[in-house]
């Protein structure tokens, strides 16, 4: 597919504190701004973001066991691991700020940033992640992590994610079959995962550890940068009581409920863009 053989194509490479080769995509100018996909997704995600991006430096991140970067120990796949990959990264480029969007996990991997390095962050936009999560949703998505679709070409698979997404409604043309060439590759024996699959095995370690889901203390440090909070109307993920006690705590929070979505919106819908184009605003006030 064109789309993924161009973002392949133009990937820089770094190294981690413990060796990995960690890919990410460096292009246009202005603020920089880091996009970090979810805990399986990688840095071709926000494809359909980045033609309406203006005047900021775009610096998408495969992190390790994602995509084209390296794969790891399991012990190592940590949101706080991650977070110093990125801080890495930010240092290998020479780059003293970012701002940062964050998809799913990737969300809350900028939220953690907050903890340990605010002074690296001009601000957060979370996709469709919240600093409570839902925690059937959030169930739904941890089992589902890893499985590979009973569909052994791209078409197949494709028709399976737009017949059981059904929080997705008035879908773009297309968006299914990109989607499914993002996740899994084609070969003589069916799909296989683009992704670690210890990434499963790091995730119900730290779900069997407890305290999963409650990411408040991490998106009150981000006191006094801007937030915005980009929802699917459907979200099983983020509830609207989620929503709710964020904004009480955060009444500057940008937000939009994106129709039609679940978890997690694209991006390129009307609502999510006109958030990012207010929090990027708020960023570079």
């Amino acid at each position: 597919m064109n789309m993924i053989a161009d973002y392949v194509r133009d990937l820089k490479y770094y190294k981690s504190e413990d060796g990995l080769n960690l890919a990410y995509r460096d292009e246009g100018e202005g603020m920089p701004l880091i996009m970090i996909g979810g805990i399986n997704r990688n840095g071709i995600d926000y494809k359909y973001l980045v033609p309406y991006l203006k005047d900021v430096r775009q610096i998408r991140v495969d992190l390790r066991g994602r995509g084209a970067s390296d794969y790891g120990p399991w012990e190592t796949y940590l949101t706080h691991q991650e977070a110093r990959d990125v801080v890495r990264l930010m240092d290998e480029l020479e780059i003293e700020k970012a701002a940062f969007i964050g998809t799913s996990r990737g969300g809350a991997l900028a939220m953690e940033l907050a903890s340990f390095a605010k002074d690296r962050l001009i601000g957060v936009c979370l996709n469709d992640i919240g600093a409570g999560i839902n925690m059937s949703g959030g169930n739904k998505q941890r089992s589902a992590l890893g499985q590979i679709p009973e569909a052994r070409t791209y078409a197949e698979g494709a028709a399976l994610r737009a017949k059981n997404l059904t929080a997705f409604t008035n879908v773009p043309k297309g968006r299914w079959e990109d989607e499914i060439q993002f996740l899994y590759h084609e070969t003589p024996n069916g799909l296989a995962l683009t992704f670690d699959i210890a990434l499963k095995r790091a995730s119900e370690a730290r779900f069997s550890a407890g305290n999963v889901w409650d990411l408040w203390g991490w998106f009150e440090a981000l006191d006094g940068v801007p937030v915005a909070l980009i929802r699917g109307e459907n979200s099983e993920v983020v509830s609207t009581d989620i929503v709710e006690k964020m904004q009480n705590r955060r009444p500057d929070m940008i937000y939009a409920n994106v129709p039609g979505r679940g978890h997690s919106p694209w991006l390129d819908e009307p609502e999510a863009l006109e958030a990012i184009d207010k929090w990027l605003a708020a960023c570079r006030a």
